[in-house]
């Protein structure tokens, strides 16, 4: 539910009380009024007749009137039921449950040393993330990530992080401490998380495991443009359409989304077996799929631990040798030049 239709709502149940509750005094008020006239006794305070009809006719054009406006605001919440039935049917869902756990990566982690993660943003993916959880969104980040002042070191400890949620994403682990964002000491929890997810670049300083280290969060408009096409030439040759230092970029968070293991293929050529497979993911749109078995990269064996450094220093273009329901085959990952 966007910002305006949440304010458009409350705003039409406000009025429909203030409309309700007005003729309700309104009609107390001439009740009275005729009562009061009904049974007065002839030596008491008769109310003028003139008066009880004039509130009587001026009431019937109060009613009318707010016939008028219960009449638009019952077109509005027609209108706001239609907008409503148009997303759910579009399967957009009207009101969204809490996204405590993030099912499409937001933030791609690449650990550059022991001291030092380097992160970075899908602004869009981020962007969507705080509108489908805006009307909870406050409790949506204290629930992904509890904190509790840690009075030692004057920084925060992460307490109970839900895995995969925005700030997992980010880096950030339970039992962290911390210390500043961006230099600054932050003491109230809901300003720290406020800051992390504002879109704009951040120096996280923390101490885990004893040890100090920063997160550095930058922002892209949107990377999965990264991924998002992808052109099939003859001869199983793959054209994918980013350079092969932003594949390298983004390789680590790549790994994530495909299990594997050791194999040997017919008992004697170790290779990697590939058991699962994201098909968001630019191994899917290499084409591969969960059971084969990658045999060597540019001609040299590979084993599993090894995968995600000989891609990474492969040259482009990479010629990768796979063996699928028994029958080998191969594939040949160029990268685009821009």
């Amino acid at each position: 539910m966007t910002r305006h239709m949440t304010t458009l709502f409350i705003s039409v149940i406000f009025v429909l009380m203030v409309a309700v509750g007005f003729l309700a005094m309104r009609v107390s008020e001439l009740g009275s009024l005729y009562e009061a006239h009904v049974h007065a006794k002839p030596a008491g305070t008769m109310v003028d007749a003139e008066e009880l009809f004039g509130g009587l006719t001026a009431l019937e054009k109060e009613i009318k009137a707010q016939k008028e406006v219960l009449s638009g605001l019952s077109v509005s919440l027609t209108n706001l039921s239609d907008r409503m039935n148009d997303k759910t049917a579009n399967g957009a869902g009207f009101m969204r449950a809490p996204e405590y756990s993030v099912t499409a990566p937001i933030y791609f982690v690449k650990e550059a040393g022991s001291a030092l993660i380097s992160v970075t943003g899908d602004k869009s993916r981020l962007t969507q993330w705080i509108e489908n959880n805006e009307i909870f969104l406050e409790h949506v980040m204290k629930k992904s990530m509890p904190l509790e002042y840690d009075r030692r070191t004057g920084g925060v400890v992460v307490e109970g992080l839900v895995s995969d949620s925005v700030f997992y994403q980010m880096g950030i682990r339970d039992g962290d401490k911390i210390l500043t964002v961006n230099g600054r000491r932050m003491a109230k929890g809901m300003d720290l998380r406020n800051e992390l997810v504002n879109q704009k670049p951040a120096r996280i300083a923390i101490i885990r495991d004893h040890k100090r280290m920063q997160i550095e969060i930058t922002y892209k408009d949107k990377i999965d443009d990264l991924f998002n096409k992808m052109n099939k030439k003859e001869n199983n040759e793959i054209v994918l359409d980013i350079t092969k230092e932003q594949f390298n970029e983004v390789l680590d968070q790549q790994m994530s989304k495909i299990k594997t293991e050791p194999a040997l293929v017919n008992g004697e050529t170790p290779g990697v077996k590939i058991l699962g497979i994201d098909e968001v993911s630019v191994f899917s749109l290499m084409e591969f799929k969960a059971y084969d078995i990658i045999t060597k990269i540019d001609g040299a064996p590979v084993s599993d631990s090894k995968l995600a450094s000989v891609l990474e220093n492969a040259d482009d273009p990479i010629e990768i040798d796979f063996v699928r329901e028994n029958q080998s085959d191969k594939v040949l990952v160029r990268f685009s030049r821009d």
